[in-house]
């Protein structure tokens, strides 16, 4: 039987909300996006949505994509960027970014970090 701890449910679910604002994209895209990165390939949409189901439903939150959700987050730690705490009510994208200044400079790093990886 598993057992899941609810406070780090929320909390990755939290970072994957954060994570998708940053990036201006839907969490589903996310997914994508995780799953790229980790795997280096893209998903099939059977796989993606069988892993976004019991997201959606319990806030369960795939390994991959806890890593891109951490890695992006620590990427504006590390430029420095002040990003408000974000909630599912809230305007996230125009919350979280107020200028393109700020997602160029996001993307960027993104870029960085792939290489140098």
């Amino acid at each position: 039987m598993f057992y899941s701890n609810n406070e780090a449910v929320n909390g990755d679910a939290q970072q994957v909300e954060e994570a998708a604002a940053i990036l201006n994209v839907s969490e589903f895209r996310l997914f994508e996006l995780a799953y790229q990165d980790w795997f280096g390939e893209l998903a099939k949409q059977t796989k993606l949505e069988s892993a976004y189901m019991p997201y959606v439903t319990c806030g369960t939150v795939p390994c991959w994509l806890r890593h891109f959700s951490r890695k992006t987050l620590q990427l504006c730690d590390e430029a420095g960027l002040f990003l408000p705490k974000l909630s599912a009510k809230a305007n996230t994208v125009g919350f979280a970014l107020k200028s393109i200044e700020v997602w160029s400079f996001i993307l960027f790093l993104t870029v960085i970090a792939m290489m140098v990886n």
